[in-house]
């Protein structure tokens, strides 16, 4: 599961907190037991008043074809610890920050996206 937790002293909440799915599902069985998404939370800073928006999740990190990919597994090779290219984890990553931008603004905030992206900075 997905949690944002924040210090009561700097931030309040400022609504309630949304959970979005990802549309796009692929590429991870186990995202047909326990799908993925993404949690947001607005917050507003104490000393301000600021809006913050905080989007915390946990995108795909390997396509399906490469965790079941049994002649690699075989061979001692394993899976690498760096992700590689996955259409499924680039469309999920695309609708989080399309969904924290429109929520985000939305609201008149900043929009904070955190979590497990499981991708490099080149996406």
């Amino acid at each position: 599961g997905l949690m944002i937790l924040h210090k009561r002293a700097t931030l309040e909440r400022d609504g309630l907190a949304t959970a979005f799915p990802f549309e796009d599902q692929a590429g991870d069985l186990l995202n047909r037991f326990r799908p993925r998404g993404a949690l947001a939370v607005p917050l507003r800073l104490r000393g301000d008043g600021s809006r913050l928006l905080v989007v915390n999740t946990h995108a795909n990190a390997e396509s399906g074809d490469q965790l079941f990919d049994l002649s690699r597994l075989l061979s001692g090779a394993g899976i690498s610890s760096i992700p590689s290219t996955s259409v499924h984890r680039k469309t999920q990553l695309q609708q989080l920050f399309l969904e924290a931008s429109r929520l985000a603004e939305a609201r008149g905030a900043r929009a904070l996206l955190c979590g497990d992206l499981n991708s490099s900075p080149e996406l």
